[in-house]
């Protein structure tokens, strides 16, 4: 009776969360680019556990930290982001969250507060679209000499597939080892 009135289809069709970190244990498998610092477990404006992230002086190339195999390919899906940005910053004031191929970008330049930064679209089939990615910008642009002393902060990263076809490509590991039929 649950095939014929829906509740099966349903079920198979619902919003599954396949990464998701609040920082609690670190950076979660984020690796930080371009000589900037990217500290896990830092409190701030009464957020626990936020990820506190300097853009480097030394460098002009993109100011990222990044999650490689984390979003699934061709696939619909929600990423989404808590941030804070000082607006004491003097060059680092804005962020950007995208997969690495540019399917899905959403940037926020709000300054004082936490905010939501998400974005839902259709991901590609490349090996790029699977990054999770934050950059920090600067008027906009993910490439700027950062002076080494801004900071922006993150806090409860997450990648959702935000819709399905009734037909069950991957088992997701329920036990966040990764380990996916």
């Amino acid at each position: 009776s649950e095939v014929s009135d829906g509740t099966l289809e349903g079920w198979v069709n619902e919003d599954v969360t396949i990464y998701q970190s609040d920082f609690s244990s670190g950076l979660d498998g984020f690796v930080v680019d371009g000589g900037d610092a990217a500290i896990a477990g830092q409190t701030f404006e009464g957020v626990l556990n936020a990820v506190k992230h300097t853009p480097s002086a030394s460098a002009s190339s993109g100011h990222r930290i990044r999650r490689l195999s984390t979003i699934p390919k061709s696939s619909i899906v929600s990423l989404r982001l808590l941030v804070y940005i000082p607006s004491s910053n003097t060059v680092s004031n804005g962020v950007e969250l995208r997969n690495a191929a540019g399917d899905l970008v959403a940037t926020t330049s709000t300054t004082d507060e936490w905010v939501v930064v998400e974005v839902t679209g259709t991901t590609g089939s490349g090996n790029s679209s699977q990054t999770l990615a934050i950059h920090a910008t600067s008027g906009g642009s993910r490439f700027f000499t950062g002076n080494g002393t801004d900071v922006i902060y993150y806090k409860n990263a997450s990648v959702t597939v935000t819709s399905a076809d009734g037909f069950v490509r991957t088992w997701y590991d329920q036990s966040t080892n990764d380990n996916h039929a």
